[in-house]
């Protein structure tokens, strides 16, 4: 699928198309005289054959912009108007756009050597100290750091786009889309690119005013969405909306409106950007700053979009938008809460005729999640997600305007142009005496600093906890980032009562009894005090940076050091500590950071092996992985979840046939980062196989505290087969700095030896990490993960097909015991230690995963007849998850995640991972016990004595390569390498007991 970008004021990016190399489809075409111009391989006719009459397609080159754009930065008066309509469409607002990185200064590698600051100061010595050949640079067109479009499309409707962008698909080219490209980066040229100018598309928006029938209020919306835009406008009071084109500037919306103004007496009002030749779109899509149009009254620009319709880069015409939506104005909220986002597809989009359009539900294999797109383009930047084709936006009540000038009438003066600056109100929010300017500065463009409050908290997160189903997919995404997936968790020790000190006076035993209190039998204050926004016991974080890139954690952290801040990180927020929250810190929420995952798998070329280590570590993960006798691994980014990596490795498997496969956790809104750090349980994804989440680290990239961006990872490791290990032993681990930690584009990134004075030690920081806990040595920026052969997956439940039985309750005490002996002591059922390992089970009594050959029916029915109660209704109890599917008559899925995806829709947020647990108010309440498989193999009595506790259901992620798939050089404790199982106590009273009566050593 190609990713999209505009390039208005705020419609930037390119749009890169992927596709293959397509051929001429007739015999006939194949001996046509090829096209001319650029790529002329390619059968252009076959494109230009489905545009309608009004689309044309052209060659452009360097002489159509000099000739057409070049005069009117000459002109006295020159304005962006004379530019728009060239005849080309190449023109843009700033000459020097024309070039990469707008520097005409000939460069054979788009300048790609130099920093942005380098770049920054030669533009300037142009402009104004000009060089005294830099008309010849402009002049050249030969120069190779031109950057324009070689061939220019008007569309005019959206078929002539959903055209262009299947051809570039079939073809492997690349496009760039512009309006009036008004872009200050010059986003929308590029060369060896077909460019989509979409000036000259349908301009909707002289009659695109609607008045809403108010009488259609609560009804249902309809299933081609054609009542949307009014439902959801008068659900927010208001009456009237706009439908704009994807070519209209403001220039024609703004007149559209004034028009409407003048015929029907001034009732419409908009909000909107200040320059005519600003775009709708692109201003929108990076937030809307709306300072003279009533934006402190009415919001951003990205709030005033009811619906868009677009093309995505699968070629699919789409329209969408909210279709459930709630009340929110208790939490202050001025405008509904957007709940459910549903979107249709055309199913006719060669018809040109707009009346003909037919809008109907999208196709079953189509995977877009309209939620997520409605999330991602209100405010995620200028279109990288399709071509906008047009938008329905709220139009206002009109109200009487007036402006104030300050020193202007009659004349400025000078008394009151020299007010004293020094009587200027200080910076708002949370440490305004720091110079938050300067690291704003350092940001990459993507990255956002915001202000947090406990109304924030309050406001978006409580909600969710009344929920009738609610997930942490709801909470990650919220605006202010401090969102937690247990409502307490925003308190010190998760405890709302008001304390002063934190509760540090607090024994943890009494602490934990006290949460128990208010979740099982609530004092009737505890609503106030989770309402009371000036509780001592909050511990939310006062500022939060969404950063984008590894340098904007370089800047984040080095601003923290150099004014003595402590930093808090957070992906999704998945601890049961509430770890990433913390009062008066500035938090790192990486949700936004770069989504490596997706791209991110490695296929590792064996004639690698035994080659020495690149410096840069380049070549490190690869060879570690052959080392470990396994060829893939995937690079997955600081901010991702199991959610995304799952279905990135699910994709590529469905492209390539199944070959992958990944050991991670069971809900997808934790992070690879802190699970493994922790060591990751794996009783559903093969752990007993491949050992814990910290096993399958192999490179390591993170800031460090000292603001340094390392990767490091083994470079000398040793068989270790004959102690019984499966992997080698590492001996040396190495590690690199990178020596441009301010640069953006991490294709120019630069890994190099550490600087002599560096003192941090790779070989211990590798040992800290994996094992060590989350977070307490770096910002962990991307790691490289261990990817497996993909072997057959085979789930059992008990008691749940058809349906469960009162018969097989009875018999559930002897499956636990079953499960418990083809897990932790097989050889009581006859079962070898490898069909063993190959199955695993989380904390879910009536529940085993396995991978790869098992047994598990034969095992059960063997200890049923061990146990005389071979009945063939006891044996129906335990079944298999292909025997499930085959009885619903669906495919049986080929892994864990698949399964869970299919059997647990989220309806709110499908085509996710699971999510599990859901949001609470309080996390877990119990504490968790690694029982020695040792003390286990001296007596079958010990199992029996463990029972007579109050314990839970055990995790069975232990055992096999749980203890041999360990490098030897990791801080994961000997109880987790030795245990059998994990079990939960809910009474703390009763696990005092467990360690001082069984395990006094």
């Amino acid at each position: 699928m190609a990713s999209f970008a505009f390039a208005d004021a705020a419609r930037f990016l390119l749009l890169t198309v992927l596709g293959i190399p397509g051929s001429l489809s007739t015999a006939d075409a194949a001996s046509a005289s090829p096209v001319s111009g650029w790529r002329s391989d390619l059968d252009w006719a076959a494109l230009t054959s489905k545009l309608s009459s009004s689309a044309s397609l052209i060659d452009t080159s360097y002489d159509d912009y000099a000739g057409e754009c070049f005069p009117e930065f000459s002109e006295p008066s020159p304005t962006t108007y004379a530019l728009i309509d060239q005849p080309s469409g190449m023109c843009l607002p700033h000459q020097f756009l024309g070039w990469e990185m707008s520097w005409p200064r000939p460069s054979e590698n788009g300048h790609l050597n130099q920093t942005f600051n380098q770049a920054f100061q030669d533009i300037l010595d142009l402009v104004y100290d000009a060089l005294t050949d830099v008309d010849s640079w402009l002049a050249d067109p030969t120069n190779p750091s031109l950057n324009l479009p070689s061939k220019v499309l008007f569309p005019s409707i959206a078929s002539d786009v959903v055209a262009a962008v299947n051809f570039a698909k079939e073809n492997g080219l690349e496009i760039s889309v512009k309006n009036s490209g008004h872009s200050y980066q010059g986003a929308s040229s590029k060369k060896d690119t077909l460019l989509l100018n979409m000036n000259r598309y349908t301009h909707y928006a002289p009659t695109g005013i609607t008045d809403c029938d108010a009488s259609i209020l609560g009804s249902t919306v309809a299933e081609d969405l054609s009542t949307q835009p009014c439902l959801l406008s008068l659900a927010k009071n208001k009456s009237s909306l706009i439908r704009v084109g994807g070519g209209e500037n403001f220039d024609k919306v703004y007149r559209a409106l004034i028009a409407a103004n003048e015929e029907e007496g001034y009732k419409y009002h908009l909000v909107g950007g200040a320059a005519g030749t600003v775009s709708p779109m692109g201003w929108s899509w990076q937030g809307g700053l709306a300072g003279t149009t009533g934006g402190r009254l009415y919001g951003f620009g990205v709030d005033q979009v009811v619906q868009l319709e677009m093309v995505l880069p699968n070629g699919v015409h789409v329209k969408f938008g909210p279709t459930e939506w709630e009340d929110a104005s208790a939490e202050g909220f001025t405008v509904p809460r957007t709940k459910v986002v549903s979107g249709v597809c055309r199913s006719n989009p060669d018809e040109h005729d707009e009346e003909n359009w037919v809008w109907k539900s999208c196709p079953e294999d189509f995977d877009i999640d309209f939620n997520d797109m409605w999330f991602a383009v209100r405010g995620g930047g200028g279109g990288t997600w399709g071509v906008v084709t047009s938008v329905y936006l709220q139009l206002h009540d009109y109200l009487p305007v007036e402006k104030y000038l300050f020193n202007s009438i009659p004349s400025p003066t000078e008394d009151l142009s020299t007010a004293d600056a020094a009587s200027a109100p200080p910076v708002s929010g949370w440490r305004s005496d720091l110079d938050w300017a300067a690291l704003t500065s350092k940001l990459s463009s993507s990255a956002s600093l915001i202000d947090t409050s406990y109304d924030d908290y309050a406001g978006e997160c409580f909600p969710e906890f009344s929920e009738p189903s609610p997930t942490t997919y709801a909470l990650i995404d919220q605006p202010s980032g401090m969102c937690l997936p247990h409502q307490f968790l925003g308190w010190e020790m998760s405890w709302p009562r008001p304390s002063e000190n934190g509760h540090l006076n607090q024994t943890y035993n009494q602490a934990y009894q006290d949460i128990l209190d208010l979740a099982f039998d609530a004092p009737t204050d505890v609503d106030s005090w989770l309402a009371d926004p000036t509780n001592p016991s909050l511990n939310l974080p006062s500022k939060v940076l969404f950063p984008s890139i590894a340098s904007d954690v370089v800047a984040a952290v080095n601003f923290a050091k150099e004014n003595g801040l402590e930093i808090s990180v957070k992906n999704s927020g998945h601890s049961y500590q509430g770890a990433s929250s913390k009062k008066d810190t500035l938090l790192l929420n990486m949700n936004r950071y770069t989504h490596y995952a997706p791209t991110g798998i490695t296929d590792c070329d064996a004639s690698i092996l035994g080659s020495t280590v690149a410096e840069d570590l380049s070549t490190q993960p690869c060879l570690l992985s052959l080392a470990k006798k396994k060829s893939s691994l995937i690079r997955v980014g600081g901010g991702e979840n199991f959610d995304k990596v799952y279905r990135a490795v699910i994709a590529a498997n469905e492209e390539e046939g199944y070959k992958y496969h990944l050991v991670g956790g069971g809900a997808g809104t934790v992070s690879p980062m802190g699970w493994s750090w922790q060591g990751g349980l794996a009783g559903t994804t093969g752990g007993r196989l491949y050992g814990f989440g910290v096993d399958q680290v192999v490179q390591l990239e993170m800031v460090l505290p000292n603001g340094v961006h390392v990767k490091f990872g083994p470079t000398e490791w040793e068989d270790a087969s004959a102690e019984g290990f499966t992997v080698p032993r590492t001996k040396v681990v190495s590690g690199v700095c990178r020596s441009n930690p301010d640069e953006h584009d991490e294709e120019n990134w630069v890994w190099e030896g550490c600087p002599e004075d560096f003192d941090i030690d790779f070989n211990d920081m590798w040992f800290a990490v994996r094992g060590g806990g989350g977070g307490t040595w770096g910002v962990v920026t991307s790691v490289y993960l261990q990817l497996h052969d993909y072997l057959p997956v085979e789930g059992y439940s008990f008691n749940s097909i058809p349906s469960p039985t009162e018969d097989c309750s009875a018999i559930a005490p002897q499956f636990a015991e079953f499960k418990a002996h083809y897990i932790s002591v097989p050889s009581l059922l006859n079962v070898t230690k490898e069909h063993s390992l190959a199955c695993g089970s989380p904390d879910i009594p009536a529940v085993i995963w396995c991978h790869g050959e098992e047994d598990i029916m034969q095992a059960w029915t063997r200890f049923l007849d061990l146990n005389n109660m071979t009945d063939p209704a006891n044996v129906a109890c335990l079944s298999s998850i292909a025997k499930e599917a085959s009885l619903q008559n669906i495919s049986a899925p080929p892994g864990y995640v698949e399964y869970m995806m299919s059997s647990q829709p989220n309806d709110r947020f499908p085509g996710k991972v699971p999510d599990s647990p859901p949001p609470a108010p309080i996390g877990v309440w119990f504490a968790g016990a690694l029982v020695p498989q040792s003390w286990l193999d001296e007596s079958e009595e010990n199992r029996k004595t463990l029972q007579e506790y109050e314990v839970g259901s055990p995790y069975y992620a232990f055992g096999g390569a749980a203890a041999s798939g360990s490098d030897q050089a990791n801080s994961l404790s000997q109880a987790h390498r030795n245990a059998a199982f994990m079990v939960a106590f809910y009474n703390l009273d009763v696990l005092d007991d467990f360690w001082g009566n069984l395990f006094p050593q």
